[in-house]
């Protein structure tokens, strides 16, 4: 895609003024089979949204990522406030002693790498969680290769800010293991779900894809397009897998609006 692409895009409908292209791409290694939910970001589970303003810390598992060390020198860490107002905070790593993010978040909808050392890439796996030492809610997991360091936070969860709408257009999903023995594949099922901020309106599990890892994954309609209103949830779960071990990587990209009226 391409500005013009977005421009044209961005005036047909009316969702308000374009704003930026929003992607999100997580990875879920999921080690049990049946119908566990598991969201796609890389500790599993069921993501852990916040209730609240939260203080939050960011660390590494490796000393090389500090002030001047090798891999992650700086981090940027993007989400949201009390009023679902956009945010950001860029820090200074100290390795494996965490460091106070000054600013409090409601979400953290990414953190990515702002600047590195000789290495090009972050040497341990780095996580914001909340201070001291809590609850993990963003995560750049390491790859032994620089070019293949993803260098952002690798979750598939994202909040849409106040006075915004998400219109999603693409989304993949993709089995990383090899099949399974004696000529059998993989597979999954994966949920693209919404939870609104008013706690009491249900989760709503309005669409569901399903991949194996013999041939491509599977990806969205691209004719189809989802809106995403305000201050809602939005993320991909894997509701299904057929297989212990199976590394399942889920995307999806979008355009951001800001409302006019």
């Amino acid at each position: 895609m391409n500005a013009e692409y977005d421009t044209a895009i961005a005036s047909l409908g009316n969702y308000g003024v374009f704003v930026r292209r929003v992607t999100g791409l997580g990875q879920v290694t999921i080690a049990g089979t049946g119908v566990a939910a598991n969201d796609i970001w890389p500790n599993g589970g069921l993501y852990p949204w916040m209730t609240g303003l939260t203080t939050l810390e960011v660390v590494s598992s490796s000393a090389n990522d500090s002030a001047a060390g090798t891999g992650a020198r700086t981090v940027t860490i993007s989400g949201l406030d009390a009023t679902y107002t956009e945010i950001s905070s860029t820090v200074t790593m100290n390795g494996t002693t965490a460091v106070v993010i000054p600013i409090q978040f409601l979400r953290v909808n990414s953190i990515s790498i702002a600047s590195n050392g000789t290495s090009r890439r972050n040497e341990g796996t780095i996580t914001v969680r909340d201070s001291p030492g809590g609850t993990a809610r963003s995560i750049i997991p390491i790859a032994s290769v620089a070019d293949l360091s993803p260098a952002i936070s690798k979750q598939a969860q994202y909040t849409v800010p106040a006075n915004h709408t998400l219109l999603i257009y693409d989304i993949d999903i993709q089995i990383n293991s090899s099949a399974g023995g004696g000529g059998q594949s993989k597979g999954a099922d994966v949920l693209f779900y919404f939870a609104s901020s008013n706690t009491s309106l249900p989760i709503r599990l309005p669409r569901a894809l399903t991949c194996t890892d013999i041939g491509n994954g599977k990806s969205l309609d691209p004719k189809t397009q989802v809106p995403v209103l305000e201050k809602t949830d939005f993320g991909l779960r894997a509701s299904y897998t057929s297989a212990a071990g199976v590394i399942l990587s889920g995307s999806w990209e979008g355009l951001l609006f800001r409302r006019t009226a």
